[in-house]
Protein backbone atom coordinates (compact mmCIF):
# COMPACT_ATOMS: atom_id res chain seq x y z
CA UNK A 1 0.00 0.00 0.00
CA UNK A 2 1.55 3.05 -0.89
CA UNK A 3 2.16 5.69 1.82
CA UNK A 4 -0.39 9.09 2.09
CA UNK A 5 1.86 11.17 4.26
CA UNK A 6 3.56 13.15 0.93
CA UNK A 7 -0.08 13.83 -0.15
CA UNK A 8 0.98 13.09 -3.57
CA UNK A 9 -1.30 9.63 -3.64
CA UNK A 10 -4.32 10.30 -6.37
CA UNK A 11 -3.17 13.91 -6.82
CA UNK A 12 -4.64 15.75 -9.57
CA UNK A 13 -2.82 17.62 -11.45
CA UNK A 14 0.48 15.75 -10.37
CA UNK A 15 2.70 17.57 -7.96
CA UNK A 16 5.81 19.03 -8.95
CA UNK A 17 8.74 15.97 -8.21
CA UNK A 18 10.47 18.33 -5.98
CA UNK A 19 7.85 19.17 -3.87
CA UNK A 20 7.89 18.29 -0.55
CA UNK A 21 4.98 18.78 2.28
CA UNK A 22 5.69 20.66 5.09
CA UNK A 23 6.53 18.80 7.72
CA UNK A 24 4.02 20.48 10.80
CA UNK A 25 1.10 19.74 8.27
CA UNK A 26 2.28 15.60 8.35
CA UNK A 27 2.68 15.98 11.54
CA UNK A 28 -1.25 17.82 11.76
CA UNK A 29 -2.73 15.61 9.66
CA UNK A 30 -1.71 12.27 11.41
CA UNK A 31 -2.66 14.04 14.46
CA UNK A 32 -6.72 14.25 13.10
CA UNK A 33 -6.62 10.98 11.19
CA UNK A 34 -6.32 9.61 14.64
CA UNK A 35 -1.92 7.85 13.96
CA UNK A 36 -1.02 6.39 17.50
CA UNK A 37 2.58 5.64 16.32
CA UNK A 38 4.81 8.31 15.29
CA UNK A 39 7.45 7.25 13.07
CA UNK A 40 10.91 8.72 14.92
CA UNK A 41 11.46 11.27 17.90
CA UNK A 42 11.61 14.77 15.60
CA UNK A 43 8.04 14.17 14.60
CA UNK A 44 7.24 13.22 18.10
CA UNK A 45 9.22 16.90 18.80
CA UNK A 46 7.25 19.00 16.76
CA UNK A 47 3.47 17.37 17.73
CA UNK A 48 4.48 18.08 21.52
CA UNK A 49 5.33 22.00 20.44
CA UNK A 50 2.61 22.14 18.28
CA UNK A 51 0.11 20.66 21.15
CA UNK A 52 1.93 22.99 23.66
CA UNK A 53 2.86 19.68 25.63
CA UNK A 54 6.21 19.71 27.35
CA UNK A 55 9.03 17.10 25.95
CA UNK A 56 12.69 16.62 26.99
CA UNK A 57 13.57 20.21 25.55
CA UNK A 58 10.93 21.69 27.76
CA UNK A 59 10.65 19.54 30.80
CA UNK A 60 11.86 22.30 32.89
CA UNK A 61 8.92 24.46 32.58
CA UNK A 62 5.43 24.75 34.52
CA UNK A 63 3.02 22.26 33.27
CA UNK A 64 -0.22 21.24 33.72
CA UNK A 65 -0.51 17.67 35.34
CA UNK A 66 -1.43 16.45 32.18
CA UNK A 67 1.56 17.99 30.40
CA UNK A 68 0.17 21.05 29.27
CA UNK A 69 2.26 24.19 29.45
CA UNK A 70 0.73 27.93 29.49
CA UNK A 71 1.41 30.29 26.57
CA UNK A 72 2.81 32.51 29.71
CA UNK A 73 4.96 29.43 31.19
CA UNK A 74 6.57 28.48 27.62
CA UNK A 75 10.14 28.96 26.92
CA UNK A 76 10.60 31.74 24.43
CA UNK A 77 11.99 29.23 21.35
CA UNK A 78 8.84 27.41 21.36
CA UNK A 79 6.21 30.02 22.65
CA UNK A 80 4.71 30.38 19.05
CA UNK A 81 4.53 26.87 17.56
CA UNK A 82 1.14 26.40 19.33
CA UNK A 83 -1.76 28.16 19.39
CA UNK A 84 -3.59 26.42 22.62
CA UNK A 85 -4.29 28.43 25.47
CA UNK A 86 -6.19 25.63 27.02
CA UNK A 87 -5.09 22.02 27.33
CA UNK A 88 -5.89 20.20 24.21
CA UNK A 89 -5.14 16.54 25.92
CA UNK A 90 -8.87 16.31 27.44
CA UNK A 91 -10.10 16.32 24.01
CA UNK A 92 -7.39 14.20 22.36
CA UNK A 93 -8.18 11.48 24.39
CA UNK A 94 -12.03 11.65 24.12
CA UNK A 95 -11.70 11.69 20.59
CA UNK A 96 -8.96 9.04 20.26
CA UNK A 97 -11.21 6.93 22.90
CA UNK A 98 -14.36 7.25 20.17
CA UNK A 99 -12.09 6.33 17.40
CA UNK A 100 -11.17 3.51 19.34
CA UNK A 101 -14.43 2.61 20.79
CA UNK A 102 -13.34 1.66 24.08
CA UNK A 103 -10.04 -0.15 23.04
CA UNK A 104 -7.11 1.08 25.06
CA UNK A 105 -4.25 3.05 23.35
CA UNK A 106 -2.45 3.30 26.52
CA UNK A 107 0.49 1.30 25.43
CA UNK A 108 0.98 3.83 21.81
CA UNK A 109 3.14 6.56 21.34
CA UNK A 110 -0.23 9.01 21.65
CA UNK A 111 -1.38 6.91 24.91
CA UNK A 112 1.96 8.02 26.47
CA UNK A 113 1.88 11.49 25.30
CA UNK A 114 -1.74 12.11 26.46
CA UNK A 115 -0.95 10.61 29.89
CA UNK A 116 2.15 12.82 30.21
CA UNK A 117 4.80 10.76 29.52
CA UNK A 118 8.54 12.19 28.38
CA UNK A 119 9.14 10.04 25.49
CA UNK A 120 12.93 9.89 24.33
CA UNK A 121 14.53 8.56 21.32
CA UNK A 122 14.87 4.81 22.21
CA UNK A 123 11.15 4.60 22.11
CA UNK A 124 11.13 5.16 18.40
CA UNK A 125 13.84 2.34 17.60
CA UNK A 126 12.88 -0.10 15.21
Amino acid sequence: MKPCDDLQLYCIPPLPAIWTVPPALTTQLNLWAGQLYLPNYETYRRLCEFLGIRSKETRSAVTQSDGFIKPVDRPIDVRYFSSFHESPVPSLKALIGLRRKGMSFLPTHMGKLLQGRLLDESDFDA
